[in-house]
């Protein structure tokens, strides 16, 4: 007699999946994959493992896959947290039962902050005066970050007192930069 394999091999949705940007050590939100069994028989993941030139930049962070009923679904959840700037990649490899399903894993490493605009010019001022112009600084993770130390050179201050100790999601603030010259020419 025989026994037909009642629907066929096993799935992986999605089958990519771009992370996008996150800021360096910094782990991103958990993206989702389904795993579905489309037999009629019960089937067992016997693993979710990463693989690749980047595989440390991705982790698996849960799996309720085991023994699953035949027609039914699980997720598996992987996190991206990159270790370096650039491009990263990786594979989810999952296994059950004779299969190897593939999805493939890329994201974006990114500075925990960015700081706009790239450059001040406070023009001509008398010695004695002061005056200020704001940078933004923008937080690239997906949470909290600690305000960096600015440090400063020659005859300027930074007030980052509107930026408070650390800085939401995605949010941005402003930093003063305060000009006070000393001394006449160019600083």
């Amino acid at each position: 007699f025989e026994l037909p394999d009642e629907g066929g091999q096993p799935s992986l949705a999605p089958l990519t999946q771009n992370f996008g940007p996150e800021a360096v050590t910094y782990p991103s939100a958990p993206q989702t994959f389904t795993w579905t069994n489309n037999s009629s028989f019960a089937s067992q993941v016997s693993s979710a493992t990463i693989s690749g030139t980047n595989a440390g930049d991705f982790a698996v962070t849960s799996n309720n896959c085991g023994a699953v009923a035949g027609g039914a679904s699980c997720q598996i959840t992987v996190v991206f947290t990159p270790a370096a700037l650039g491009a990263r990649s990786g594979t989810l490899i999952v296994v059950s039962s004779g299969n190897q399903l593939t999805a493939t894993l890329t994201g974006t490493g990114v500075p925990g902050f960015t700081l706009t605009p790239a450059s001040l010019s406070f023009g001509s001022l008398d010695v004695g005066a002061s005056a200020t112009q704001p940078l933004t600084l923008t937080s690239n993770a997906s949470g909290p970050l600690a305000v960096p130390v600015f440090v400063t050179t020659g005859e300027y201050s930074v007030n980052t007192a509107a930026c408070g100790g650390t800085l939401a999601a995605l949010a941005s603030c402003t930093v003063n930069v305060i000009f006070l010259p000393t001394t006449t020419g160019p600083q």
